[in-house]
């Protein structure tokens, strides 16, 4: 088996998630920096039997226990997700292949990155659609709180109001509602539920 290195484990982690070597050492706290950055730190002490302390310092002075606990969470990820196991293979196959990512044929190439695309595609729309539901979930009782403050004026002894004007007052909540509404398109038909 082939000996790897510090800079080979960290510049093939940063090749396969198409991030830069140096951003990934860096202390950006980026989303797309962390896991690639959490999964060279546990192939650093799965691999070399590196110290969490000299792990930690190759990644933007970091402390040793930022270095245990990305170990202990790619270890306890490795576990429930499949799709990382097979990350983290894919990562040791292309440490120890004998063929460098330039010698791999092209046919096998293009189907990484096709595969690799549907990948993103599908993770970025399940993102989207989770983000849409935690930001109309929180809006809509925003909404509702609104309406629960309205309705506390219905105290007739305490506000003086005509039918007119409570007429006045829900027809253009109404009205709003519907060019809200309008906005929307409706591609496909799902349960969602508040």
């Amino acid at each position: 088996m082939k000996k790897v290195s510090i800079t080979k484990i960290i510049n093939t982690v940063a090749q396969f998630y198409k991030v830069s070597p140096k951003k990934l050492q860096q202390k950006s706290r980026k989303v797309k920096f962390m896991k690639p950055r959490h999964i060279a730190m546990y192939l650093l002490r799965e691999e070399l039997k590196r110290s969490f302390p000299s792990i930690g310092r190759l990644f933007g002075s970091r402390d040793h226990t930022t270095a245990i606990h990305a170990y202990n969470k790619i270890i306890k990820m490795i576990q429930t997700s499949s799709e990382l196991k097979s990350e983290i293979e894919q990562i040791k196959n292309m440490l120890y292949s004998k063929l460098t990512h330039k010698d791999q044929p092209k046919k096998d190439i293009l189907n990484q990155k096709e595969t690799k695309t549907k990948d993103i595609d599908k993770q970025n729309k399940f993102n989207k659609r989770e983000r849409f539901k935690r930001l109309a979930v929180y809006r809509t009782n925003e909404v509702l709180k609104r309406l629960k403050i309205l309705g506390n004026c219905a105290n007739r002894s305490a506000y003086d109001y005509t039918e007119e004007e409570i007429n006045k007052i829900f027809s253009e909540i109404k009205r709003k509602f519907e060019a809200v509404k309008a906005k929307f398109h409706f591609p496909k038909k799902e349960d969602f539920k508040l």
